[in-house]
């Protein structure tokens, strides 16, 4: 390495393998790959080196993006990986269906990564701060806009800020399982196991406390963000007002529900004999009956869908609904999702099912296990199942089409939810829990098109930024 005043340092492998690849992270460390299959940082002070990687695949290429907070590298076994330089965790992405011989960072912060087979890929990357460590492993989470309510195994309950990545706890020792928040914004819902019910402000305060027969296992709250709805273990539906007032209680009809949603002012419940309920005016109508349990319930606008152990409805709710679409899977459906165009299912079978409005339908198969969660916005569709990975699939594509697939979790996806990075924005990145302590945030925009990778490579970095600061704490 040339100093401004011409004096030379050098560097070397212990292994003494050829360097395939160097991007400076920083004005002191530059980042190395070589054909042992080793990734180091070098601080160009000291002569010290941190090891990332040591004894894998042979690396093609390493770069750094432009605001110095991700690494990427490219390696003979098919793989472009991305490493967070604020924790050093490492994100597999799978996808080229040959050695990955160049990576490089397009000038807004995207990675593209280019394969011996010829294809050209782009994929998004996390804003810097895409995953935060935790104490206890979550057990809930919802998001409105860029705002966060996570409650864990440890009994606490969290307030986070997506756009900083700050993460407060707000409440203690409250045992809390549920959480969901309000439409507008205005609060969000816990529940607790011993049978209390808790709205809160958005700071997290404690505005009203109701108590409940049983253990809470659903929650609901209305569009108008003016009453929750809850089911318990103890057979019960209770309904109560945002604000201070007597809570209605009504016995559930048969078997206990597990599946719970507002329609407009109507409840719809799904029960374990396989009964659909829609709850007007205090009384139950059965909607449908499935075989089996009905295990989902969720509405979107004007849609409305259930799914049982082997099949899933969707419903037009107008004047009198309608079904207007069904999939089916072989085995039970483990996760559901809906949105004004479509609706998603994803089964035992590894398959996902996905139906639109216009008669469109997709079979998309790629998961090595079950898939237990699923989220829809405009033309994309997030997968998450039991083989650890999440999927992000364009639905403008074809169903033979190779997702993007994210390897970095340490449990089974447990669910994903759509966040905004701005308030009141669309959804533009999907927060996903699985069964780890960990919280993680992944953009859903995937430009895939000829034209849209045209664009990307357009503005790629030609040279690369030194002199950016390391991500640090």
């Amino acid at each position: 390495m040339w100093d401004d005043d011409g004096s030379v340092r050098s560097f070397a492998s212990p292994e003494g393998s050829a360097i395939k690849g160097l991007a400076f992270v920083d004005h002191d460390h530059i980042a190395v790959v070589d054909r042992a299959g080793v990734l180091r940082i070098w601080d160009v002070v000291s002569g010290k080196a941190l090891v990332l990687a040591d004894g894998g695949s042979v690396f093609r290429d390493v770069a750094v993006s432009p605001d110095g907070a991700w690494l990427a590298t490219a390696g003979d076994d098919r793989l472009a990986t991305l490493w967070d330089l604020k924790t050093l965790d490492p994100i597999v992405l799978r996808g080229h269906r040959d050695a990955v011989l160049h990576v490089e960072f397009s000038a807004d912060g995207h990675l593209v990564s280019g394969g011996k087979e010829g294809d050209v890929r782009v994929w998004p990357v996390p804003g810097q701060r895409a995953r935060w460590p935790l104490t206890s492993v979550p057990r809930g989470v919802a998001v409105h806009g860029n705002a966060l309510a996570l409650v864990d195994e440890a009994g606490r309950v969290s307030r986070g800020d997506l756009a900083t990545g700050k993460l407060q706890v707000v409440a203690d020792e409250v045992d809390g399982h549920l959480v969901s928040w309000c439409p507008d914004g205005s609060c969000f819902i816990t529940s607790l196991r011993e049978g209390e019910v808790q709205v809160r402000s958005p700071a997290g305060q404690l505005v009203r406390a109701v108590a409940v027969d049983g253990r809470p296992i659903a929650l609901a709250v209305t569009a108008d963000s003016r009453q929750f709805a809850v089911l318990t273990n103890s057979d019960k539906l209770v309904i109560a007002g945002i604000a201070p007032g007597e809570p209605q209680v009504f016995d559930e009809p048969g078997e206990r529900a597990n599946a719970l949603a507002f329609a407009g002012a109507e409840v719809v419940t799904g029960h374990r004999d396989g009964r659909v309920l829609r709850m007007r005016d205090g009384h139950f109508d059965e909607l449908t009956r499935f075989p089996g349990e009905a295990q989902r319930v969720i509405v979107e606008g004007d849609r409305l869908a259930a799914a049982g152990s082997d099949r899933a409805l969707r419903w037009h709710l107008g004047a009198t609904w309608q079904v207007t679409g069904e999939t089916h899977h072989a085995g039970p459906i483990l996760a559901l999702a809906l949105s004004a165009k479509r609706m998603a299912s994803g089964g035992r079978d590894g398959l996902i099912q996905v139906i639109g409005d216009e008669g469109s339908s997709h079979t998309l198969s790629g998961h090595s296990g079950a898939v237990t969660a699923l989220a829809l916005t405009g033309d994309s569709l997030v997968s998450g199942g039991r083989d650890r990975t999440v999927r992000l699939w364009n639905l403008a594509l074809s169903d033979d089409q190779d997702p993007v697939v994210i390897e970095l979790f340490e449990g089974p996806i447990v669910s994903l939810t759509l966040a905004s990075s701005t308030v009141g924005g669309a959804p533009d990145r999907v927060m996903v829990l699985a069964d780890e302590r960990a919280l993680t945030a992944w953009p859903v925009a995937i430009p895939r098109d000829e034209a849209s990778v045209r664009q990307w490579l357009a503005r790629l970095v030609v040279a690369r930024t030194p002199l950016l600061p390391m991500a640090s704490d």
